[in-house]
C-alpha cells in the first residue's frame, strides 16, 4: 500500500513539474496572443484582452489559477474572438475521448500483432543480419517523433496510395 501511495505522490509531483515548465516555456515564447487576435486593435483593446485572458498577471499566479481549475475539472474555454469565449474545453475532450480511446485500442492491437511475431523471429535468429536490422529499425521508429511518423503515414497511405481518408474519422 505504501508503494502505491509513494507512486501516486510521485505522479502528482511529475505532473506539476512538467506542467509548470510547460507554462514557463510558453511564457518565454515571442509574440503576444492578444496582438495575434487583434492585429489592428488599439492599445486599450489589447490591454483589455491581456487582462481578460490573465496575461497581465505573473507566471506563478497564472499557473496557480490554471492548476486549480484543471484539477477541479475546469479546463477553461476556447477563445473565439477577444472578449467572447467559446465552448468548454472539457466538453470537447469528453466528446472526443471515446474516439481517441478506440484509436488507441486499434493501434495497440496492431502493434502487438506486428511486434510479437517479429520479436519471436528476431529471438529465433539471434545475432543474424535480420536480428540486427530489426533491432535497428525498432530503435529508429522509437526515436522518430510520433507526429512525424503520423504525417509520413498519412501522406503515403492516405494521399499516395489512397487507402485511407486523410480527414475525418
Amino acid at each position: 500500500m505504501s508503494w502505491i501511495l509513494r507512486r501516486l505522490v510521485q505522479l502528482v509531483v511529475v505532473i506539476l513539474v512538467v506542467t509548470f515548465f510547460t507554462a514557463l516555456l510558453s511564457s518565454l515564447l515571442p509574440g503576444d496572443p492578444c496582438r495575434t487576435m487583434l492585429p489592428t486593435g488599439r492599445p486599450s483593446d489589447i490591454a483589455q484582452c491581456r487582462h481578460d485572458i490573465g496575461l497581465d498577471e505573473n507566471l506563478v499566479v497564472r499557473y496557480g489559477k490554471w492548476a486549480k481549475g484543471f484539477f477541479t475539472g475546469d479546463m477553461g474555454r476556447y477563445y473565439t474572438i477577444p472578449g467572447q469565449q467559446g465552448d468548454s474545453i472539457f466538453d470537447h475532450v469528453k466528446s472526443s475521448l471515446p474516439t481517441s480511446l478506440l484509436i488507441v485500442f486499434y493501434v495497440q492491437l496492431l502493434t502487438l500483432l506486428i511486434a510479437i511475431p517479429l520479436g519471436v523471429l528476431s529471438a529465433y535468429k539471434a545475432g543474424s543480419l535480420y536480428d540486427r536490422g530489426g533491432t535497428g529499425m525498432a530503435f529508429a521508429l522509437v526515436a522518430l517523433p510520433t507526429f512525424v511518423l503520423a504525417a509520413l503515414l498519412k501522406y503515403w497511405f492516405g494521399l499516395r496510395l489512397g487507402w485511407f481518408p486523410t480527414v475525418g474519422y
